[in-house]
């Protein structure tokens, strides 16, 4: 997987780029968005833990926008709490030694070709990943799929910026340009007040 995200990086202009394309692919895969999603505590997702209040952290400027657009909140794991961050990377894992390894065993070249790398890879996942049984739930991930894509939020519309970039150059750059990191900070610190006011108020609400 570092191998491929290297790739990744070289063929897009920024690192954060890169995010946003798994983002895209990952949601068009399962057709919609969940309503959370978890990370680990990468820079291309919280530039600072805990800068709006305990818990309420300042993310990077293009993964919030990102969120926006798709109406999923973003959440970081615990540091060095393996419990969390073992959701994230136990896939990694299985991906790297069942899929990567193999097929790059098979053929050096497919490192190079992320077009075909990609295709192998859905072949993979339609033929072995997605119909094996997993040993703590029982079920496949095909079927665990069906269950919660009822869940799902619907995917929205390309956003304005996909089509801008895909013209003009890197996202990265023109989110830089068209919201500076202060107006997302003041965006992201405003979320976080109305947020605990909400909670309050909720809290009150229980409370009677």
């Amino acid at each position: 997987m570092t191998n491929t995200t290297e790739i990744y990086r070289k063929k897009v202009a920024q690192p954060f780029d890169a995010l946003r394309i798994c983002h895209q692919n990952a949601f068009a895969y399962f057709g919609g968005v969940p309503r959370e999603v978890l990370y680990d505590n990468m820079k291309t997702v919280v530039i600072e833990r805990n800068a709006y209040g305990k818990g309420r952290h300042r993310f990077h400027d293009g993964l919030w926008q990102l969120a926006r657009h798709y109406g999923f909140m973003p959440r970081v794991c615990q540091p060095y709490r393996a419990r969390t961050k073992g959701k994230v990377e136990r896939f990694i894992h299985y991906l790297r030694h069942n899929f990567y390894a193999p097929a790059l065993s098979l053929d050096p070249n497919l490192v190079t070709d992320i077009a075909e790398l990609n295709a192998h890879a859905l072949r993979w996942l339609r033929d072995v990943a997605n119909i094996r049984r997993h040993g703590t739930t029982g079920q496949t991930p095909l079927e665990r799929w069906h269950q919660e894509l009822e869940h799902l939020q619907p995917l929205p519309a390309p956003p304005q910026w996909h089509r801008v970039c895909a013209e003009h150059g890197s996202p990265s750059a023109l989110w830089r340009n068209a919201q500076p990191s202060r107006v997302v900070d003041d965006e992201q610190r405003r979320f976080y007040e109305d947020l605990g006011r909400f909670e309050q108020l909720l809290q009150k609400e229980q409370a009677s």
